[in-house]
């Protein structure tokens, strides 16, 4: 049983020596201050990266939501342009015949208006579809430079882990040992 868990702890050892040797010459690391400080800069570039891609969805939902409320305000324009090139009796009966259609065309302009931020409050629905289109290559560069860094700061936690798991393994052998030699002593007397 001793033999098998020693092998253990040497495979385990020779694994984690790779995998500090691989890292630490890929990273130019030669200390545990230098892992530490650089989880530190990689979890600021994960916050900002993070805040980055909040902000994008934040500012695609809000386009998106423009341009849905503009969709149900557009069934309605016709309406009021129509409206307009009437004049006299005419007008006055068209507005009689489509009174809900008009009531609908100033609700949701209304509606409309409210979401739009800004001093400016024109209708401008081909101005709101370029951010959209936008969106889905900013949302991959943010996606991809996230995923390298995440990569990033879950193999310093693996080796943070493993030096800990391995502290550990190392101080219970020597237990195991020093408890060992005191029963052959205490066995002696």
């Amino acid at each position: 049983m001793d033999s098998i868990c020693a092998l253990s702890i040497i495979v385990n050892l020779i694994r984690i020596k790779k995998l500090w040797k691989d890292l630490f010459i890929l990273w130019g690391w030669t200390s545990f201050d230098d892992i530490k400080n650089c989880k530190e800069e990689y979890e600021g570039k994960y916050n900002a990266l993070n805040y980055q891609k909040e902000k994008n969805m934040n500012q695609y939902l809000y386009y998106r939501n423009l341009l849905d409320n503009y969709k149900t305000y557009e069934k309605y324009i016709k309406y009021h342009k129509e409206q307009w090139a009437l004049k006299g009796f005419a007008r006055k009966r068209y507005e009689k015949q489509h009174a809900i259609e008009l009531r609908n065309y100033d609700m949701y302009r209304k509606i409309l208006k409210s979401f739009i931020r800004g001093e400016d409050k024109r209708i401008l629905p081909k101005e709101w579809q370029k951010p959209m289109d936008k969106f889905n290559d900013a949302n991959t560069d943010v996606n991809s430079s996230l995923q390298k860094t995440v990569s990033v700061l879950a193999a310093i936690e693996v080796l943070q882990f493993n030096k800990r798991d391995l502290q550990r393994m190392i101080e219970n052998e020597n237990h195991k040992k020093n408890k060992e030699l005191h029963l052959q002593k205490n066995s002696m007397e």
